[in-house]
């Protein structure tokens, strides 16, 4: 958009944009979790708007004891009472890869809440696992998730309530869905082919080649 602005768009062929990549771990379909699992996975910090996580779950727990909400990421230790008091299960920083795969192997849903995003890889490391996204619609994650088909965008409302509300209802409404499993499978599918880190490799191999003949 600037260098439309900037009448430069001639040197926008010079820009090649690579995504990052994840060791893939399994490309088997998800097992339904014994309990419906809502994740937050991030650092403690203002543009994850934590905060926003811990209001929509209170906003869901207050019609439905059938989900778990549990928050994983550093910076959390100080907020622990605020985290538990809003119902939430605190976990904090977890540095095992292994660890966090289990969480995700067990979880429904991931849950981002910023108002500023590039396209995370928690979102690459839950899609993988069969995690659900839903998400503010912020940064690059309208590239990778389609509305309704391998996750959920919110609209990044002013108003928080908002936000609230209709986090809140695509929960619910998830929860209550027939097609969690398609949804699933979707993300699972989409991370494979797209998220691997034999995608990244190849894609830095070609630019590596591509910019050595051109020497």
């Amino acid at each position: 958009e600037l260098y439309l602005k900037n009448n430069a768009q001639n040197y926008l062929e010079n820009i090649i944009k690579i995504e990052n990549g994840i060791f893939i771990h399994s490309k088997a379909i998800k097992k339904l979790p014994l309990k419906f699992t809502v994740l937050f996975v991030g650092r403690w910090s203002k543009e994850k708007r934590p905060e926003l996580f811990l209001k929509i779950a209170k906003e869901v727990l207050l019609k439905t004891n059938e989900i778990e909400f549990v928050m994983i990421g550093s910076e959390m230790e100080q907020h622990k009472n605020q985290i538990q008091e809003a119902g939430v299960t605190y976990i904090g920083e977890i540095v095992d890869t292994e660890k966090l795969n289990t969480f995700y192997e067990n979880a429904n849903i991931l849950l981002i809440t910023s108002y500023r995003e590039g396209f995370p890889v928690v979102v690459m490391e839950a899609m993988a696992q069969g995690v659900v996204p839903i998400v503010t619609n912020v940064g690059g994650l309208c590239e990778h998730i389609q509305d309704g088909f391998n996750g959920f965008l919110i609209n990044n409302d002013n108003e928080e309530a908002l936000i609230i509300k209709f986090a809140a209802q695509t929960i619910a409404l998830y929860l209550e869905n027939s097609n969690w499993n398609r949804i699933s499978n979707n993300a699972l599918s989409y991370a494979n082919a797209n998220f691997d880190i034999h995608n990244f490799n190849n894609n830095y191999k070609s630019l590596l080649l591509k910019s050595q003949a051109q020497i």
